[in-house]
């Protein structure tokens, strides 16, 4: 089965926007903000994370050229967040943190996906015709 470009990007787009609404109702209702993260974190790294999916969609919808830097930026750093606490709940207490888990390996997959799409376009690109 072979997946088009425009469905990884619109697949990536609504799983940034998922993140950000994830961001939102964290902020917004007091609960389920104390249930999804410890009370050390700020309110604006809520915003800060809105602020990043949202963009990261916009970019992905519109098709941007350079969105691959982008979502390698905010990979990067969910590995260095969502990865390392993964990580570390499986080590120290022996338990899968499935949200971590699978924001971690979605963001890889989409990451993968992009390059691979980069990669082809820029074969395509080079294989045209040059006129002089």
């Amino acid at each position: 089965m072979r997946v088009s470009s425009d469905s990884i990007y619109r697949a990536g787009a609504a799983a940034f926007l998922v993140a950000a609404i994830y961001h939102l109702a964290a902020s917004l209702i007091p609960r389920f903000g104390d249930a999804a993260y410890s009370d050390a974190y700020p309110l604006w790294r809520h915003a800060l994370f809105i602020a990043v999916n949202v963009s990261a969609a916009w970019l992905l919808l519109k098709r941007i050229r350079w969105a691959v830097w982008v979502v390698a930026l905010v990979t990067a750093q969910i590995y260095y967040g969502h990865g390392r606490y993964a990580w570390n709940s499986w080590v120290r207490d022996s338990r899968i943190e499935w949200i971590d888990l699978l924001t971690t390996l979605g963001a890889t997959l989409l990451l993968i996906l992009l390059i691979a799409i980069s990669i082809r376009s820029a074969r395509m690109y080079r294989a045209l015709p040059r006129q002089y």
